[in-house]
């Protein structure tokens, strides 16, 4: 009786403090929440402008169906920005829900390393406070933060929380294994890495590593628990294969992800792999020893290491990340809470920081992966307290450990500031990272809003100097010259150049074309921009079937808008043969209605139906769009009644 009510008491205490560490935590958010959108918030979420004008279930669906972010769209993570459609374009409502999302899943921390401890453990208390303590760290760290104030990055969180949910399930789960309660453990268990599985993909790809952070907790930290029943089947079918089909799946993709995606880079699949091991080093740096200073959103600019020994760093950090992982795998048997923390995080970021061509350094990276750390780090500070030999050593680290968490609270308050504080933060990271292009784009966006049009252009060609192969500057430079006609445009001559030799940057590239479909670019002539839209075709890293497309599209809206409807069709037809698209064919069949060419119009209606797979959160909308056309069309045909579909019935979905 006395021990379950001092196991009680403990729980109470701890309870009690994990409700306080929340509102701490809030508060050092607060000031953060009065930010602005930055980088791809906007052009993530301007379709919640449609849902705002006119509010249905269709429009939420064509907005979570239809988004770019991913191959899968990220439906749950969308969904989520839909359901705040009302709150578009205020930043600071979206960063609320992101902070609570945060909260909860440091609450899921805690629950997941209680859970964990428990099985490793048999002191309550002390398995409480292990949790407790990571989970406090975990939430209040400051390299957190542009994870939570970036709003985007909801995908992230939502990605996490789904994937501690999914662990938490298999843990309750694999708890009921060594008592021979096998049906209820495995149910707990599949269900799991199924549910949490599916939701975690489909809010941010990451969720697919749940099946190898649970192998990684097998082989570490559960190794020694007794594993009855069909485990070697269930493991092999729930575990394995999930992992082996994703190494199948980019096999057979090679030259999408290894070669073709690599043709909008300034860096090769080599350079990349080589800049990832310093990557990883410098992380791993930030997470024990944060920096305001090297803190932020824009790491465009970090240097790519061209060989092991260029910078001399690299084979530096090669030598410390290979020693890191051989010692994770090495030390399974012999110290598996270590083995587990490090073997974490090094899953945590198989997919975006070793071969796929995504950008080099993101904070929010760190997320998920670098809560195992902090477990197994606090782990062995327990452990030196326990120990009578160790005991002053641990009381040191305990004076240390509360140290560091004023210190990181210091930090996260400090850098929240920033956030909250738009201009502020804008110049502050430009002087962080005078070669950012991004970091300069958007002082310069600034700049121009208070009329300082000399200075912008001096950032833009001082970026143009730096970066003379990149066409986004430019284009961007151009993009801006719409809004402020005082800011002179770029140089044609390199800007042709650029189109014809330089990277891709297709974003910028939509930016603009859209700008003027929209007629926000009276200063910008439409034979000039298809002058270099038709260089751009012949650029020699336009190997990608989708960035071909892409050209071949903007080259069809230009043309319309110059009033060449049947060059305009030819190369909406070419962009329909290299990327083929519902939206695409429904473009066509207005243009054809437009021209009156009912009969071609009815006839491309059934590539639509052809195209319309895939996708069940947009198949009922487009057939239904399909069929209404049709209708439309063949009553045109009969008797010659009513008027010419325009693209905008497809674009505002009723």
């Amino acid at each position: 009786m006395i021990a379950l009510q001092k196991k009680q008491n403990d729980s109470l205490f701890h309870g009690v403090v994990l409700f306080f560490l929340l509102l701490i935590v809030t508060s050092l958010y607060w000031p953060g929440l009065s930010g602005i959108f930055l980088l791809d918030d906007v052009n993530n979420l301007g379709g919640l402008q449609q849902i705002q004008i006119q509010p249905s279930l269709n429009n939420v669906l064509y907005f979570v169906g239809n988004s770019e972010a991913s191959l899968l769209s990220r439906p749950i993570s969308m969904l989520s920005f839909a359901l705040q459609y009302d709150a578009w374009p205020e930043p600071k409502e979206f960063k609320f829900v992101n902070l609570n999302i945060h909260l909860l899943n440091g609450c899921l921390i805690f629950w997941v390393f209680l859970r964990l401890g428990r099985l490793i453990l048999s002191d309550e208390r002390k398995i409480q406070s292990l949790a407790l303590s990571t989970a406090a760290i975990w939430m209040i760290h400051p390299l957190n933060l542009s994870t939570t104030l970036y709003v985007i990055q909801r995908m992230t969180q939502l990605s996490t929380l789904f994937t501690l949910l999914g662990i938490l399930a298999y843990l309750i789960g694999r708890s009921h294994l060594p008592h021979h309660n096998l049906l209820k453990g495995y149910l707990w268990m599949s269900g799991g890495v199924v549910l949490g599985g599916l939701l975690a993909t489909l809010s941010k790809e990451n969720g697919v590593l749940l099946p190898l952070l649970i192998l990684i907790m097998e082989g570490t930290i559960l190794r020694p628990i007794a594993r009855p029943g069909p485990w070697r089947s269930w493991s092999a079918l729930f575990l394995l294969a999930p992992t082996i089909t994703l190494l199948i799946y980019f096999g057979m993709q090679w030259e999408t992800y290894f070669v073709v995606n690599y043709q909008t880079r300034e860096f090769t699949l080599a350079e990349r792999v080589l800049t990832e091991f310093r990557v990883l080093s410098d992380y791993l740096r930030m997470i024990f020893l944060p920096s305001l200073a090297e803190m932020g959103l824009f790491h465009d600019d970090y240097p790519i290491s061209h060989g092991p020994f260029n910078p001399p760093s690299t084979f530096i950090a090669m030598i410390f990340i290979s020693s890191l992982l051989l010692s994770g795998l090495f030390w399974r048997k012999r110290a598996p809470v270590l083995a587990f923390g490090l073997l974490w995080f090094f899953a945590g970021h198989l997919l975006e920081s070793t071969v796929l061509s995504l950008e080099l350094y993101f904070e929010h990276r760190n997320y998920l992966p670098s809560s195992g750390l902090w477990f197994a780090v606090i782990y062995g500070g327990f452990k030196l307290w326990e120990h009578p030999k160790t005991q002053k050593i641990g009381r040191v680290l305990l004076a240390g450990a509360i140290t560091i968490c004023a210190l990181f609270s210091f930090q996260t308050y400090s850098e929240s500031r920033l956030w909250g504080d738009p201009i502020l933060q804008t110049e502050t990271w430009a002087n962080k990272h005078p070669n950012s292009r991004r970091a300069q784009s958007q002082l310069a966006f600034f700049l121009a809003n208070v009329g300082q049009f000399d200075k912008v252009e001096a950032i833009y060609r001082q970026l143009s100097e730096t970066f003379p192969k990149d066409m986004g500057v430019s284009l961007y430079w151009l993009r801006l010259s719409c809004n402020y006609p005082k800011i002179g445009q770029p140089d044609q001559t390199r800007l042709l150049q650029q189109m014809r030799s330089g990277l891709i940057n297709r974003p910028a590239l939509e930016e603009i074309i859209n700008a003027m479909d929209r007629d926000e670019c009276p200063n910008i002539s439409i034979e000039s921009m298809l002058t270099l839209l038709k260089a751009l075709t012949n650029n020699p890293s336009n190997i990608s079937k989708a960035s071909q497309s892409q050209i071949d599209y903007s080259l069809s809206i230009l043309e319309e808008k110059a009033g060449h409807r049947s060059q305009a069709l030819a190369h909406l037809e070419s962009a329909l043969i290299k990327n083929p698209s519902v939206a695409l064919v429904l473009m066509k069949v207005a243009w054809l209605s437009q021209a009156k060419q009912f009969a071609d119009a009815l006839k491309s209606l059934d590539e639509a139906r052809a195209y319309n797979r895939g996708n069940p959160l947009t198949w009922r909308l487009n057939n239904q769009r399909i069929e209404e056309w049709d209708a439309k069309l063949r009553l045109l045909i009969k008797k010659g009644q009513g008027e010419p579909l325009t693209p905008v019935d497809f674009i505002s979905v009723s």
